[in-house]
């Protein structure tokens, strides 16, 4: 049966237990209520669930940027702490052997957007959408935690821009763009795509073996209608997965260790500060 606000009776001011007052209902999913809760025993605020009590967070990176009143982008110096943070979690995840799938500005939460707006904790391990999604994925090739760099170099770059890297609605837009800003994929990761014969042309006589379909091509034949100074995002937009920058890689690149950013060292273990 699924949970509901009416069904379990949840509501402001109830108790929860003898230690959780519930403050405010913040918003209900699929498989759960999520509360703003009062944990009287600890006197502090939680952000708690049917059965689980969490660290209380505030809004999501898109909403802390889109809700700035005179630039709605950060600097690079703003982003150098943020893509520090998220980069030293995606350096945890792959010990653990965990891809995230889904780094994009609404799944990076800031801790505290008045005293510490650029403290922030990846959150939300889901699936990813297309807008911060790479190309092997949409090619139908196999793919690994090198996703995730891909997704978090197109996020900072998004935050610096102001607007996504790729503002796109549909994959064979997302190949364009990429093609456009990235290269031509090369043949080899194309061979590999399941799906490569729906986007590409495959040329018989030519250097080039694959070429992006024409938009009425594709359309035809699916029935789809469709930053300088961080040097780093380069690298983590590389098109090759193999060739493109791992987490600690990532960690030891000049752009971090010019200045120390604010956020937590990759030697600590995943979920401490």
């Amino acid at each position: 049966m699924e949970l509901s606000k009416r069904n379990n009776g949840l509501q402001t001011g109830r108790w929860l237990g003898s230690s959780h007052k519930i403050m405010q209902i913040l918003g209900e999913g699929a498989y759960a209520v999520v509360m703003k809760c009062h944990n009287f025993r600890l006197n502090k605020l939680e952000a708690s669930s049917i059965c689980l009590s969490f660290e209380l967070l505030d809004i999501d990176l898109g909403r802390y940027v889109s809700g700035r009143s005179r630039t709605r982008c950060l600097t690079v110096a703003e982003v150098r702490p943020i893509l520090h943070q998220v980069t030293t979690a995606l350096f945890h995840l792959k010990s653990l052997g965990i891809i995230h799938c889904d780094v994009k500005p609404e799944n990076i939460l800031c801790v505290d957007r008045r005293q510490q707006p650029l403290q922030v904790k990846l959150a939300d391990f889901g699936l990813a959408r297309v807008a911060y999604n790479f190309n092997p994925v949409l090619v139908g090739r196999n793919y690994n935690e090198a996703i995730d760099m891909w997704s978090l170099g197109a996020t900072a770059a998004g935050l610096v821009l102001g607007s996504p890297l790729y503002l796109v609605k549909n994959e064979y837009d997302a190949l364009r763009a990429i093609i456009k800003t990235q290269g031509q994929l090369s043949d080899q990761l194309l061979d590999q795509g399941s799906l490569t014969e729906y986007y590409f042309v495959k040329n018989a006589n030519s250097s080039q073996k694959w070429t992006l379909q024409t938009r009425e091509v594709h359309e035809r034949q699916t029935g789809c209608r469709p930053v300088q100074k961080l040097i780093t995002l380069n690298k983590m937009l590389h098109l090759d997965p193999k060739e493109r920058v791992e987490p600690l890689q990532a960690l030891l690149h000049g752009f971090f260790t010019e200045d120390t950013p604010s956020g937590p060292d990759p030697s600590t273990p995943l979920g401490k500060d």
